[in-house]
């Protein structure tokens, strides 16, 4: 399955279907960060957001699996760190070396194991008061049951895997890791495509 969609998302980056202005995410944190801030964007994909910030004064680092996404992302924007890497064994998470780690779209497309790698990961390299933003899929997701199923929160189509995240479940894994102050907001309208506008969850914890 990881094979698959290493390949799946190689493909993407290759292709003319990628969108590069910043989302609504990005857009709506950007009040949060400060100018010179370091912020990591985990799971970059092609930089859109990564692009965004570094253009508001704030120090990106981006890191992503995909060659394709990193090399772009280092054309476009020289100024940015982009890092092809794995996040679960990349030494990008340094001991409080970030302000804010930023990741949109990617944590449903690990599994449960992997996220709680990802967020020890967060935990260690965030500096104390630092930000953690997270923005995935969720259980409300109309597209969570459709395709073939893995388990009762994971499911693929085509080869794509999602795993669609209970808000509560990720609150009290953050909460037992020892984040603080942990905010919650769950809502169609973050992130509308075509005609698809999914129930999407968005996640702020602070170290």
């Amino acid at each position: 399955m990881r094979i698959e969609q290493n390949k799946l998302w190689e493909n993407f980056y290759a292709g003319d279907s990628q969108v590069f202005y910043p989302s609504k995410f990005a857009e709506s944190v950007l009040p949060l960060l400060e100018q010179g801030g370091q912020l990591l964007d985990v799971g970059c994909g092609n930089g859109r957001d990564s692009v965004y910030f570094a253009q508001n004064g704030v120090d990106v680092t981006a890191i992503d699996l995909s060659q394709k996404a990193i090399a772009g992302l280092k054309s476009r924007a020289p100024c940015i760190r982009a890092v092809c890497d794995n996040v679960l064994t990349s030494s990008v998470f340094a001991e409080d070396a970030f302000d804010y780690i930023y990741s949109r779209f990617f944590i449903h497309a690990l599994t449960e194991s992997e996220q709680s790698q990802l967020l020890e990961h967060c935990l260690h390299s965030l500096r104390s008061g630092g930000l953690l933003l997270i923005e995935t899929r969720c259980v409300e997701d109309e597209l969570c049951g459709v395709g073939e199923r893995i388990s009762k929160t994971e499911w693929a189509v085509d080869g794509h895997y999602r795993r669609f995240i209970v808000p509560e479940e990720l609150e009290a894994q953050l909460d037992g890791l020892g984040f603080k102050h942990i905010r919650t907001l769950k809502s169609k309208g973050f992130a509308p495509l075509h005609t698809a506008d999914p129930v999407i969850l968005r996640i702020f914890a602070e170290k």
